[in-house]
Formats: structure tokens, sequence, C-alpha cells
């Protein structure tokens, strides 16, 4: 008879552990940050990955985006307070992870290496060790005017040299007053990456993989004067910040033919200047000297802070969306973030004809691209660089200073920071 009552209790607490161990896998959450149409991504994903993990359910914040990156340094710093899962930019992957308190993701992706693009694999590592899941890149192209171009019977520029020659044939005075009304290209005093777009495509570096800095060198200054003649002696270049109104009104009004941009800037073209489908084509980045090339701007990342209660299921989600076809032909429906996963690249969504651009397959541009990006690296300085380069770009188009002198003084300020 006690046998019989202890067999009984024994059956009853293992059913009850059971029941217990079911209802706690119910419960999981994931907490999720990200901003904007990454947290649009990040639902879609999660609703397929609740099909194979009934368990999981998620919890979506909405930031900014530098309202993420401080606040996830500020959680790690304090060892309390972070998400589960957290979207970090490239720009950033190295400065946070340099600070500790994520997890290295290297075992992880074991044999993955060669699925992603490499500057986007790169730049998700931190002192050999990966640090964060590469989610999106930004391959870059031309964006031109065809109208425009095909009054003027003139081709979208192939090399540099091109946008001198096709840059004057573009630029004019439409009104008479004695002023150009209508130019080639911006070059932005906001936004140094109008120059690092150029220099990447020929593969040259503002810092090397260790952090040193390399960009001193006669190679990327010739690029940079190249650059700044545009306006200051071809005259076909208007000084005009990015993201400003007075820039999207010039897009609008016609008054710049050209924009070298990220596949990106597709979406804020329909968005910003809907009346203008059909007048958009995008072309080849163009090269210095004709031959194939690509360069980037921007790109983000998953992470995982070690502080996760649930590092098993989150690394299991960031997996599935990033390191899919799957998922990360659902996150681009959803939000038209570009893959960093190679393999849905092939996908069929990137060959569909585009009404905006008067049906052009502007996918195929962007992803034969991709294989011609050479690395680039985010080391802790490169805020610094940034605001070294903004400085000279003022200094040099408002004619304050000569570009050997604005040079000098941007070089010895980023050596100067990364002394300190």
């Amino acid at each position: 008879m006690r046998n019989r009552v202890l067999s009984a209790l024994i059956i009853v607490f293992v059913l009850v552990s059971g029941i217990a161990e079911v209802e706690a896998a119910k419960n999981i959450k994931l907490t999720l940050w990200g901003w904007n149409i990454g947290i649009d991504a990040l639902k879609a994903v999660a609703s397929k990955f609740k099909e194979t993990h009934p368990n999981v359910d998620f919890d979506f914040v909405e930031m900014n985006v530098q309202d993420v990156h401080d606040k996830l340094k500020a959680s790690l710093m304090a060892g309390v307070g972070a998400p589960d899962i957290c979207t970090v930019e490239q720009y950033y992957v190295q400065q946070i992870a340099s600070k500790g308190g994520l997890v290295d993701l290297t075992k992880e992706l074991q044999g993955l290496e060669n699925k992603f693009a490499r500057h986007a694999w790169v730049a998700s590592k931190f002192r050999g060790s990966l640090y964060a899941i590469p989610w999106d890149i930004g391959p870059c192209a031309l964006y031109y005017r065809k109208d425009i171009f095909d009054s003027l019977g003139v081709k979208p520029p192939r090399t540099w040299a091109d946008f001198v020659t096709v840059g004057k044939k573009v630029a004019a005075d439409l009104n008479g007053d004695g002023t150009l009304d209508r130019y080639m290209l911006n070059i932005p005093l906001n936004d140094p990456y109008g120059y690092f777009m150029f220099i990447w495509s020929k593969k040259l570096k503002i810092f090397d993989e260790n952090g040193n800095l390399v960009v001193d060198n006669p190679e990327a200054f010739e690029v940079m004067k190249w650059y700044t003649d545009l306006y200051l002696v071809h005259h076909v270049a208007l000084p005009q910040n990015y993201w400003e109104p007075a820039w999207f009104n010039a897009i609008k009004e016609g008054r710049l033919a050209t924009i070298p941009m990220a596949v990106w800037f597709a979406g804020q073209l329909k968005t910003q200047a809907p009346e203008l489908s059909g007048k958009w084509r995008v072309s080849d980045w163009p090269s210095a000297t004709g031959e194939k090339t690509g360069t980037n701007w921007g790109g983000s990342t998953l992470v995982i802070p070690v502080q996760s209660k649930h590092k098993k299921e989150a690394i299991e989600f960031a997996k599935f969306m990033l390191a899919t076809t799957e998922g990360q032909i659902l996150s681009y429906k959803a939000s038209n973030i570009f893959p960093a996963y190679l393999p849905a690249l092939n996908s069929p969504v990137f060959k569909e004809p585009d009404p905006y651009f008067g049906g052009q397959v502007i996918g195929k541009i962007f992803v034969d691209s991709v294989p011609y990006i050479s690395e680039w690296y985010y080391p802790v300085h490169m805020q610094a660089a940034e605001q070294a380069f903004n400085t000279l770009l003022a200094k040099v188009l408002n004619r304050k200073a000569t570009l050997k002198e604005a040079w000098d003084e941007a070089i010895r300020a980023i050596k100067k920071e990364m002394a300190r």
C-alpha cells in the first residue's frame, strides 16, 4: 500500500512538473529593440517564427535610431535593462562591442561567413570575434533623371571623367539670370559619405581592420580633389546638404540630374517625389576608369546582450531572420531592407520591374554590385573622422582654406582624437 501511494505521488509530481515546464515554455517572451521600418520587418519575421516556436512571444520596443544605440550602451554599462535582441547599425558594432556585454556569436555562425556580404561580416566583428549578425547592406548606384539626359542626348556617366564632361552639358542657367539652376549632383557639407562612397569604390579606407588611420595617402587626397573640383573648378556640383528640405526641393524641381546613393534611397525618392515617377532610372556606380566596381552606404545587424534570459531562443530567432533566405525575404518584403545574406539575393523579388523607375529592374543593378564591395571598418574613432571631413568640406567649398591646408588639419584632428 505504501509503495502504491509513493508511486502515485511520484506520478503526480512528474505530471505537475511537466505541466509547469510547458507553462513556463509558453511564457517565454523576447524583447526586441529597433526603429520604424526595422520594427516592421521584425514583426513580420516573428509571425513566421512563431509557427515553429509557439512558446515564444515578442515585445517590440520602437525608438529612433540614436536612442536605440544610446539606451543599449547605457544598459550594457549598467548591467541591467538590455533587451534580448537589439538592432544595431554596422557603424556602432565595434563601439558597443568594445564596452563588453554582447554575446560572442562566432560559434553560432560558424561556417556561414561566405554566406554574407564580406564587408558586412567584417563590420560585425570586434577583435576577431563576431558580436553581431549582419542584417542588411546599402549597395550604391547612380540615380539619374532619364528625361533630362535624353533631352540633352547624353548617357549616364561610367567614369569619374564623365561626371565632368556630361556634367557640363547638364549644368545650366535655365531662367537666364546668370546663375546655374541645374547641376549634375550635390556635394553635402553635413555628411562625408558623399566622399566616402567614392573612395570606398576605389577600395580605399579611412581605417584598417586594426583601427589604424590609413586615409592619409596621395590616392585618397586625389579623390577629394576631384570631388571638390566638381564645384570649385568645373561648376557642375551644388553645395547642398543631404536630408534638408532644400535638398528634396532641388530634387523635385529637377535641379539635380543625378544622385549617387544607396539602394535604400529608392524608397525615399518614391516618398518625397511621387510626381517624378517614370522620370528616374538607375545605372551602375561610376568608377574612376570605367571598371566594374561597388560601394556601400549603411547596413544594420542584430546583437544579443549577455543580459538576455533567453539567449537560446534569441539566437534561434536572429539566425532564422538573418541567416536564411526565408527570413531575409520576409524582412525585405516588409520593409525593403536589402539583405546582407547572399543566398537571398537570388530571390525573384530582385528581378521584378519597378514602375517608379519606368519598369526598370533596378534590383539587379544593386545585386550585381555586391561582390565588388570591399571591406570597410568602423572603429571607435570613425565619428571623429566624419567630423573632421565635414569640417574639411565646409572650409574648402566655402574657400576658407586650400584643400591641402584643410586636409592636413583634418588628419591632425583625427590623430589627436585617436591619441586620447
